[in-house]
């Protein structure tokens, strides 16, 4: 499947299992809009689409809306494209070191407050170096993620690019960047 389905999939996954969120205060949501957010000394931009999910990234990001393909234009491999070729090898640390860096960087009370809501976490990998080279979160406008501070996704983002890194498999040498994403649920 195409990243764009994918995520329009998992998006609906989550509107479905959002209709008993707890009621958001506009007065302390952050996430209101499509706007630039100034932090402490980044900046980071707010999309909200159509279905009212946002997309939260940091502004200097240059892949959030690049279409996945082939750095020389070529057509990519049928299972490229539909995930049935790894463009990342398989191993036992990233994925859950990952996890590991979401769940710690949210407090106890944070942690409480989007219990049982969804957010996905998208690492935009450099098809070369295997490195993270961006990172994006989805989640839909009315969950609690709209009160967890920009400060918590800038330490996720930054966490994730010093921590994680992947090894590329000749498939995925051949895009223009590779991605790993998932569906994050506090418990």
């Amino acid at each position: 499947m195409k990243r764009k389905t994918i995520l329009s999939v998992i998006s609906c996954l989550l509107l479905a299992g959002s209709t008993g969120a707890q009621t958001i205060n506009p007065n302390i949501s952050y996430y209101t809009t499509t706007r630039v957010i100034e932090g402490n000394g980044y900046t980071y931009q707010c999309d909200i689409d159509e279905a009212d999910r946002i997309t939260l990234y940091n502004a200097n990001n240059k892949f959030v809306y690049v279409k996945w393909g082939n750095k020389d234009g070529s057509p990519m491999e049928a299972g490229v494209s539909n995930g049935s070729i790894e463009t990342t090898e398989n191993d036992t640390w990233s994925r859950s070191k990952s996890k590991s860096i979401v769940d710690n960087a949210f407090s106890a009370e944070e942690k409480a407050w989007v219990k049982g809501q969804a957010i996905i976490v998208i690492m935009i990998i450099d098809s070369e170096t295997g490195k993270v080279i961006e990172v994006n979160f989805e989640f839909l406008k009315n969950t609690p993620y709209q009160q967890i501070p920009l400060a918590v996704f800038r330490k996720i983002e930054l966490e994730l690019k010093r921590e994680i890194w992947f090894k590329v498999t000749p498939a995925g040498k051949k895009l223009n960047y590779c991605m790993a994403f998932w569906l994050h649920e506090f418990n």
